[in-house]
């Protein structure tokens, strides 16, 4: 059956209506958020008691009181909108129980819209468009927003934890940036703080000991272009005093030198830490962090607090290997805290790919480990950590739930418990979206 719809109607639904691989976001009566993607004809959402009544590809059992039974489903359908064009649409159903609630309102059929709110029992889901143009690369996207500081010449501070990807944002900032000269990128954690004086300024031969020839130094090597200063936070207290004197006329005097030096040269730092809250440790200078901040602070979120980028990223990966990631891998991913974050799941998503047997990446023996290091289980012979009962039950309950394809009956037999007791140990585990 086709559903017709008046002109107008078409095209506010047009712009307006739920499609194929838009989004919802799940707040379940028990355990956490999760969010998923609407890739399917056909979604199901059951009450426990009808679980084994419904054969389904995609159901999704959500919490429910003794007395509710439900089953509500959300089918992609086919209409025919202006000049008898076919296009498919999300309906909403309810096959048994009563009514839902669509944006407060009690129904038992509708179609849906961006920003709905669906009320299933307790449960309480979010339907969000996807924008179809929307950018995977998540670092071009803060290029964007921030194109007016991008171009200019004022300093900006990256602030983000490791992994995030503070390093290739500061060359795309200069890529993108006016500026002719070279990207020079210079790691302070990587110096002792003796040599970082020289490292920054440059010195003139015989200054100390080993200074057997004149160093240029970062500031005159990035001259005319951008001198990335990488953790920054690993800055000592005598140096900064120097930096922030530097910053005043971009002008410096090496180390040993006797005469001084301008440059013409753009500034970017990196921190992995907040440097207020080092500012508040005094163990770094206030004069100097305003100094750093003073052009633009750019916060890169770390990956489990935006669990959608790392859909983002799996799907930029996809696309740069002609490669296949099942979509209940990338839900499994999105269950993890990825501590190294873009580089933890980079690093990860090309050792999958060289190991795979073909370009179809599924649930494997290398994501098990995943669940051992986010759980802290990998270091299990070590002494001085001790895991309880508990944790060692809750990873490993969730390494056989991906193995069997998130089926919560068959997990449960494996296992020889029950899908209640199951459901207890998975959801406990999954990370709020």
């Amino acid at each position: 059956m086709v559903m017709t719809e008046e002109p107008f109607v078409s095209d506010y639904l047009d712009k307006n209506g739920i499609k194929h691989g838009d989004r919802i976001y799940l707040d379940p009566l028990s355990g956490r958020k999760v969010s998923f993607l609407l890739n399917r004809t056909c979604i199901d959402f059951l009450s426990g008691d009808m679980e084994a009544q419904v054969e389904s590809l995609s159901k999704r059992v959500l919490g429910s009181q003794k007395t509710e039974s439900f089953h509500v489903k959300m089918l992609l359908v086919e209409s025919s909108g202006r000049g008898r064009t076919l296009k498919k649409r999300y309906l909403l159903r309810v096959i048994k129980g009563g009514p839902v609630k669509l944006n407060g309102v009690f129904v038992l059929e509708g179609v849906l819209e961006d920003g709905d709110r669906l009320e299933i029992g307790f449960n309480k889901l979010v339907i969000k468009r996807i924008d179809r143009s929307h950018d995977f690369d998540v670092q071009k996207k803060i290029i964007q927003n921030y194109k007016k500081i991008v171009a200019s010449n004022l300093n900006i501070l990256l602030e983000g934890e490791t992994g995030v990807g503070k390093s290739s944002l500061a060359a795309k900032i200069h890529k993108e940036s006016s500026r002719l000269g070279r990207f020079v990128h210079l790691n302070i954690s990587a110096f002792s703080p003796s040599l970082i004086e020289s490292e920054l300024f440059g010195h003139v031969k015989g200054a100390f000991t080993g200074a057997f020839q004149d160093k240029k130094g970062a500031f005159r090597e990035a001259n005319g272009g951008t001198l990335f200063i990488d953790e920054v936070d690993s800055l000592p207290l005598n140096i900064q005093t120097k930096l922030l004197l530097f910053l005043d006329n971009l002008s410096a005097r090496p180390v040993g030198g006797a005469t001084e030096y301008s440059v013409d040269v753009r500034l970017v730092f990196s921190s992995g830490v907040c440097l207020e809250n080092l500012v508040s440790k005094k163990m770094f200078r206030k004069d100097f962090y305003f100094r750093v901040s003073q052009g633009q602070k750019i916060r890169i979120e770390p990956l489990r607090d935006r669990i959608e980028l790392i859909e983002n990223f799996c799907q930029l990966f996809m696309i740069d290997n002609n490669c296949k990631l099942d979509y209940s891998l990338i839900e499994f991913y999105q269950t993890l805290p990825w501590p190294g974050n873009y580089r933890q799941l980079k690093s990860h998503l090309a050792r999958k790919l060289v190991l795979s047997n073909g370009h179809k990446l599924s649930f494997d023996e290398t994501d098990e480990k995943l669940i051992l290091e986010s759980s802290g289980l990998i270091e299990i012979n070590n002494q001085s950590h001790v895991y309880t009962l508990n944790d060692i039950r809750r990873a490993y309950a969730k390494k056989i739930f991906f193995e069997f394809d998130k089926n919560y009956k068959k997990t449960a037999e494996k296992l020889s418990i029950s899908t209640k007791v199951l459901k207890k140990l998975v959801v406990d585990d999954l990370r709020v979206t």
